[in-house]
């Protein structure tokens, strides 16, 4: 089999998302008519008191032709993670911001002391993921890279004041519904009948239900957005810390949203180690540019942890052959954790923790692939059963 398939298969068994309750890591374009919601019950608690059944639905709406002048595009809509609540249907918008604002000009997003959420410097535009919390973590990551390349010594303090953090809140699913069915590529913006008011759809490749939001439609996600619904997630040593602020909703460990996707441990990324020990990981640092490696470097990446996998973990169960022994020793130093006696560690834990990094390092191919795939269908003459919705100037 040539290299470039094997890795490829590699990508491919590294992003199969692990058995946690979260949205697929791959997006299900869809062309028709949407798929039955799939429905998970978490009960929240606050104490040791239960206060309210929530359910977890993940949802989705279909993808759609934008065309506008003599361009045409895909508007890509995916599985998003929604919340039932009294019977009715919430959408989680996510967006990460560089620091929390407390004067300037930079975005955010907090909550007042009525409960209702204040979107500060954005109230025409905002860059918001709706239902699709994977490419918050990324911004965290290239947030805390920039701060690093600019502190001395090439790390920048764990600071509350100026640490990059996940905004979350909801908005019912009808203004999810009528943001993503008004956006259009950037190409697109200049030849559509209401450029001001229409929504961009952006890093398609990355991730569906990208969007910057603009004029009226930021508007109405400012007005529908659920009061008390703000949920910040920051940096796991912070998290204390940061509790009870007043402007912050409910504060969680960062590693609360790391589970729910499947994703590799928060120590696990490089930009929040120290500068003497972020190469070498379970997770690739990222590349110059503050980018995450490209697929040839990633892939690599993936069929090196799954050797070490398949030498460290027979079926058989055996652990006293030298090439099992060597794997786990490797294992070891790329979690950190060369320093503990073998018998005092959880082997199927750090086995799952290395197949997170792995489905972490494959799943950026496999949106791209499934997103370049629906691009070529809409391309068709038929639109590849896409329907069309034309923005064009009159």
């Amino acid at each position: 089999m040539p290299a470039k398939d094997r890795g490829e298969n590699a990508a491919a068994r590294a992003a199969r998302p692990a058995p946690i309750p979260a949205a697929p890591a791959a997006p299900a374009i869809g062309r028709g008519t949407r798929p039955a919601d799939r429905i998970l019950s978490l009960q929240h608690t606050a104490g040791n008191a239960a206060v309210a059944q929530l359910h977890r639905v993940i949802h989705q709406e279909p993808s759609y032709i934008a065309k506008a002048g003599d361009r045409t595009s895909l508007t890509n809509r995916g599985d998003i993670d929604t919340e039932e609540r009294g019977g009715k249907l919430y959408v989680r918008v996510y967006q990460t911001v560089f620091a929390p604002v407390t004067g300037g000009r930079h975005k955010d997003v907090q909550q007042r002391a009525d409960g209702s959420i204040d979107f500060i410097n954005q109230q025409d535009s905002a860059w918001l993921n709706m239902g699709r919390p994977w490419r918050a973590m990324h911004y965290m990551r290239t947030y805390q890279d920039q701060k690093n390349r600019k502190a001395s010594g090439g790390n920048a303090p764990s600071d509350p004041a100026d640490t990059s953090m996940v905004r979350t809140f909801l908005i019912p699913i009808e203004t999810y519904r009528q943001v993503t069915e008004n956006a259009v590529s950037e190409q697109q913006i200049g030849a559509t009948a209401d450029a001001r008011n229409t929504n961009q759809s952006t890093d398609k490749a990355k991730d569906t239900d990208q969007y910057e939001v603009r004029g009226g439609w930021m508007k109405e996600v400012t007005r529908s957005a659920v009061p008390n619904s703000l949920v910040t997630y920051v940096p796991d040593g912070l998290a204390v810390q940061l509790k009870n602020h007043p402007g912050y909703g409910e504060v969680r460990p960062v590693s609360d949203l790391l589970a729910k996707l499947s994703m590799p441990d928060f120590e696990d990324f490089p930009e929040y180690r120290p500068a003497s020990n972020r190469a070498g990981g379970l997770v690739l640092p990222l590349n110059k540019k503050g980018k995450m490696r490209d697929e040839p470097e990633q892939l690599r990446h993936i069929e090196r942890l799954e050797k070490l996998v398949n030498d460290a973990f027979l079926e058989s169960g055996e652990t006293h052959r030298k090439a099992t022994k060597d794997a786990r020793e490797k294992l070891k130093r790329l979690a950190g954790v060369e320093q503990v006696n073998d018998r005092d560690i959880d082997w199927e834990a750090l086995h799952q923790r290395v197949q997170r990094a792995m489905n972490y390092a494959g799943v950026p191919a496999v949106l791209a692939e499934v997103y370049n795939k629906a691009k070529d269908e809409a391309a068709q003459g038929d639109g590849g059963g896409f329907k069309v919705r034309d923005f064009t100037a009159a």
